[in-house]
């Protein structure tokens, strides 16, 4: 985690050149006032990290704050992790008028994050952080990072429902209509997200979401392994209730569930895309799916082939980079 000028000269991402612009959009917007939200997607390996390291130091060539946090196993049990790791730097940092300030108003409900008092009062610790994030951005443009969200603790997912509830300010961001039937694949374990989903996707003009009414289990797709059969006729029902409704999209919520639904894309008339695409397609940004045109590519040779600049830029061994590929390709489904 740091708020202060990252140290050390790193090269460039390689072959990022169409990332690194949007990402440079997305915070000349911020920082002339108008706030963006991006999100970097991609399977492990493949430089989101280095993406944001771009991001942090270009932030601060444009004059803004960088507050970042990294997740982890570690963070995933760790109630309030990930807005702790943001924020406590600053806060121990800022003389006594400073962090009064930050503090003042409703954003001193979150003060139990930073170890004065008890967070017993989920929502008000939520509201706090929000008015801790205003607070901080009245004294300039601010970027907030976080790499690796899906390790991210449930207090911290949580907050995408305390955004849902802040769609006005949220709505003015799809400014581009997103004309698409959308049904999600839902998963039961965090009902309060889901119906937060739904919500943030009524607001896109155009959108509409489709209730599909088959059963709701587990939280991601890996869950369900241990009974494949079962999983195959969930998915398949999925499927055809989707094609039945005439469905645009299926969208996944989770990563894990994600890199399995795809590789079923020739499969099915309708494309298969993770929910947060259609946010940033309403909001002008579009970054593609590696991971994905990689995998239905589906011949590991082909794929080898496709990514030989990528495996000498990093120094990667074929046979390593062939097994990988050859685990991944095997554990789908």
């Amino acid at each position: 985690m740091t708020s202060s000028p990252l140290r050390g000269a790193v090269a460039k991402p390689l072959e990022r050149t169409a990332e690194l612009q949007q990402l440079s959009a997305v915070l000349a917007a911020a920082a002339s006032g108008a706030g963006r939200v991006c999100v970097i997607e991609g399977p492990s390996g493949i430089g989101k990290s280095r993406l944001l390291d771009e991001c942090a130091r270009s932030a601060q060539t444009l004059g803004m704050s960088v507050l970042r946090a990294r997740c982890s196993e570690l963070t995933r049990d760790y109630p309030y992790g990930v807005a702790r790791n943001l924020f406590e730097a600053i806060l121990v940092r800022a003389d006594v008028p400073t962090r009064a300030n930050l503090m003042r108003g409703p954003a001193a409900l979150a003060e139990p994050v930073f170890g004065n008092g008890e967070a017993a009062d989920e929502f008000g610790v939520l509201h706090g952080l929000y008015w801790l994030t205003v607070n901080l951005a009245e004294q300039g443009p601010t970027a907030i990072l976080v790499d690796d969200l899906p390790w991210a603790d449930d207090f911290s997912l949580r907050f995408l429902a305390h955004i849902a509830e802040r769609l006005d300010d949220l709505r003015r961001l799809f400014v581009h209509p997103v004309n698409k039937r959308v049904a999600l694949q839902e998963r039961s374990a965090l009902p309060n997200v889901m119906a937060a989903i739904k919500k943030v996707l009524g607001a896109i003009p155009g959108l509409e979401v489709v209730e599909l009414g088959v059963p709701v289990l587990s939280t991601q797709a890996s869950h369900l392994s241990v009974l494949p059969e079962f999983k195959a006729k969930l998915r398949e029902r999925e499927f055809a209730a989707a094609a039945l409704a005439g469905v645009t999209t299926f969208a996944s919520i989770f990563h894990a569930c994600h890199r399995e639904l795809i590789t079923y894309q020739p499969d099915v008339s309708f494309e298969l895309i993770n929910f947060m695409e259609l946010i940033g397609e309403s909001m002008g940004i579009h970054i593609p799916d590696l991971y994905k045109r990689l995998r239905l590519i589906g011949d590991i040779d082909a794929m080898i082939a496709d990514s030989a600049d990528l495996i000498a830029a990093h120094g990667l061994d074929l046979d390593t980079v062939r097994d990988v590929l050859a685990q991944d390709m095997a554990g789908a489904g």
